[in-house]
């Protein structure tokens, strides 16, 4: 899509955002609970993520709680969550902190395109964070940036199509969400118009398809548990398939009839690992609102599963115990790979998910009727 034709998206944000999750009205302001509630808690999320942000125009997930993430997958995944409630480096009240973010995650790219990640996936983040922004706002350098972490991976990708925590691995050490996020990077780059070889998007396709034929024990990831990884699988497969196939619907059929009957939630509502799985709300949200659309029979039942869980641990406390700032963001306590991610994990994760209906993320754009 091209970027001149991106403020009339702006214009119609929130009354998408209304419509698809069902925004809570009232209009009473006096505690921060209800500011969240009554607001919008996905700016209100962004706020935490721009207020926590290194001088540096990095973010360090270690500072909250990280294990594993380093500051290459958290600063991507800050900037791609904050970009996909409608804000980027050439508008918006956060186009300081975005720009500043994009520019460290440029300084840090090597000469043959990677980035200094702890796991493989943060080459995925990055690239996507670059490949989007460059759609977004059209400034020259991001694209070019993308472009060479684009080349990488395709470089380094494995003739099975899968990667690993350190990359190129074998068949039976893949990671279904550490190629997903490449997968999504290689799709990002080629709506980016940038250069993305058939052979490497084909590879991934074989390999998602030869992981979910194998069963669970191929199709997983130490990220997420057995309905994410099916999520991450059916989200990819749509996204390079036509939301009308056969296989596209097969893959939405299987998500929604995983939590619902009829339409309707099943007994007890959202099993314990759905709702605090991340990654199975975001790529089970993408999937579902490819396939029908906004008002299609997919998406109307994965938000009425959905939405009553989406902000259920965000925080409303504006400090925690050490008197830093968390008002807004979400515990990872309650998340999958909240232990390894930390806070600026589930927090953007969370928006990321939340954010889907909006259509900002050029992503979240893909298979729809309007480009």
């Amino acid at each position: 899509m091209n970027a001149d034709r991106l403020p009339r998206w702006v214009a119609t944000g929130a009354i998408w955002a209304f419509l698809a999750l069902g925004a809570c009205t009232g209009g009473q302001r006096a505690t921060a609970a209800e500011t969240i509630a009554n607001v919008d808690p996905t700016v209100v999320a962004c706020d935490w993520l721009v207020k926590i942000q290194e001088a540096d125009g990095s973010w360090d997930a270690g500072k909250w709680g990280a294990k594993t993430l380093g500051p290459i997958g958290a600063t991507s995944l800050a900037i791609l969550s904050v970009q996909s409630v409608g804000f980027w480096e050439t508008r918006g009240r956060f186009r300081a902190q975005l720009a500043k973010g994009l520019d460290w995650l440029e300084t840090q790219q090597r000469p043959d395109g990677s980035f200094p990640w702890r796991s493989f996936e943060e080459q995925g983040m990055a690239t996507l964070a670059l490949s989007e922004a460059y759609i977004m706002a059209g400034v020259a350098s991001r694209g070019q940036a993308a472009q060479r972490g684009l080349d990488y991976i395709c470089k380094v990708q494995p003739v099975h199509g899968g990667f690993g925590d350190r990359g190129a691995c074998a068949w039976r050490d893949a990671d279904v969400i550490v190629t997903a996020w490449q997968f999504l990077a290689l799709r990002s780059g080629m709506q980016a118009k940038l250069k993305v070889p058939d052979a490497s998007i084909q590879r991934v396709r074989d390999y998602l398809a030869e992981a979910k034929t194998a069963g669970a024990d191929a199709a997983k990831s130490s990220r997420t548990g057995a309905l994410g990884s099916l999520a991450a699988i059916a989200c990819c497969r749509l996204l390079s398939d036509e939301a009308g196939s056969r296989k596209a619907q097969e893959a939405a059929d299987l998500i929604m009839n995983r939590e619902s009957r009829g339409g309707d939630p099943v007994e007890g509502g959202l099993t314990a690992e759905a709702k605090n799985d991340l990654y199975y709300r975001w790529f089970s949200g993408l999937t579902m609102l490819r396939v029908g659309g906004l008002y299609g029979d997919h998406w109307r039942t994965w938000r009425k599963v959905h939405r009553s869980v989406f902000f259920t641990t965000q925080v409303t406390e504006k400090e925690d115990a050490r008197g830093r700032p968390i008002l807004g963001s979400f515990d990872p306590a309650h998340c999958a790979w909240g232990d390894q991610g930390g806070r600026i994990f589930a927090t953007s994760m969370a928006i990321l998910a939340s954010a889907v209906p909006l259509r900002f993320l050029p992503l979240n754009r893909l298979g729809w009727s309007v480009e």
